[in-house]
């Protein structure tokens, strides 16, 4: 199954908006990759802009906005996210009207009728295309949720092997286009860092800017244990507690892999497996894997042994990446290293499956 490539639309909510407008787009898109969201396509508890749009911007692969009433102020505050985020932006106007004087300069798609507004939107669809290519930007992130387990933990010898280990993952997800989300456990984070510390003492500016994206942190300013804190070196994303930090971070991943950990890392695993068989749920882990590795044992491995007749649906769509089979070389760098490269060559086929792309 082929996941979409969401665009979320900023409109002003009126009536023609919400039907002409909103139809005018569906039709463009319809039959291509991408897939509209609109504001009000979910509810959430909370503050709308804080715990939806933003959420939603995040998860979207471009931002389309429709200008053409400069008295609508909320518009040009998610323009103003979806930028600050470095999301690709298409601005959408009407004929005979006329853009705040800032945005004037940027490219725009224009249209006299909504009519008009689809025929256009689908003859710019190769434009929109180079435009994600050439800003560099790939939709496809890997939720990371991993630590260390209980054993590893008592065992500083262990806990230095499995860093290194960390460190080897970080340089194979380097070699390929995809990006990572990750809360950022010991001594996950631990790793991270010092491959952020290593490359500030060599790289320039420009290498600096593309690799910071690479990594988004998923932290809450009540987690005991993690970031407490928006870690200045990589892209940041706030969440309200440790819940809405799994879904959120596992919302903004084509997939979700979770490997060692102790009892909160099965915590956030049978959390995304109890969102996804909720009526109604975002989360659809059919087309947004999850891929449970027992490798190095500990909760992970628990899980697939207790419950591998219910998870056996999840097991088999990556049988390639041996999920059921544990290893004991720690102290094997170059056996962790080949693993390192199974894990994001594995993950990254798997995408490629599920998407097209």
């Amino acid at each position: 199954m082929r996941a979409k490539r969401l665009v979320f639309v900023a409109h002003a909510f009126v009536s023609a908006a919400l039907t002409d407008l909103r139809a005018a787009v569906d039709s463009a898109f319809e039959g291509t990759e991408f897939q509209p969201l609109y504001a009000d396509s979910e509810l959430v508890d909370g503050h709308i802009l804080d715990r939806k749009i933003h959420p939603q911007i995040e998860r979207s692969v471009l931002f389309l906005c429709e200008i053409s009433d400069p008295s609508r102020a909320s518009i040009f505050v998610e323009y103003g996210l979806a930028k600050g985020i470095r999301k690709p932006c298409v601005l959408l106007l009407k004929s005979g009207s006329r853009p705040p004087s800032d945005l004037d300069g940027y490219d725009r798609i224009e249209y006299s009728s909504h009519t008009e507004l689809t025929q256009n939107l689908r003859r710019q669809l190769p434009w929109i295309r180079s435009l994600l290519a050439g800003a560099g930007y790939n939709e496809h992130r890997v939720g990371l949720i991993c630590s260390t387990t209980s054993e590893i933990e008592r065992d500083a010898a262990k806990t230095q092997a499995l860093a290194r280990f960390y460190q080897q993952l970080f340089a194979e997800f380097e070699r390929v286009p995809l990006c990572i989300n990750t809360c950022g456990a010991e001594p996950l984070r631990r790793a991270f860092l010092d491959a952020y510390a290593e490359k500030l003492r060599c790289w320039s500016r420009e290498q600096m800017r593309s690799f910071e994206p690479k990594v988004r942190w998923y932290w809450h300013r009540t987690a005991r244990h993690g970031f407490g804190y928006q870690p200045p070196c990589f892209e940041s994303w706030e969440c309200t507690d440790r819940e809405s930090r799994t879904l959120d971070e596992a919302l903004g991943s084509s997939a979700i892999v979770a490997l060692a950990g102790r009892s909160g890392t099965r915590e956030q695993v049978e959390r995304l497996l109890v969102e996804h068989k909720r009526k109604g749920s975002t989360l659809d882990l059919r087309t947004r894997p999850l891929i449970l590795l027992a490798w190095f044992g500990g909760t992970i491995s628990e899980l697939i042994t207790e419950r591998h007749e219910e998870l056996s649906w999840l097991l088999r769509r990556y049988d390639t990446l041996e999920p059921d089979r544990e290893f004991d070389d720690w102290f094997h760098e170059d056996r962790t290293r080949m693993l390192a490269s199974k894990i994001v060559t594995g993950v990254h086929e798997l995408i490629r499956r599920f998407t097209g792309g």
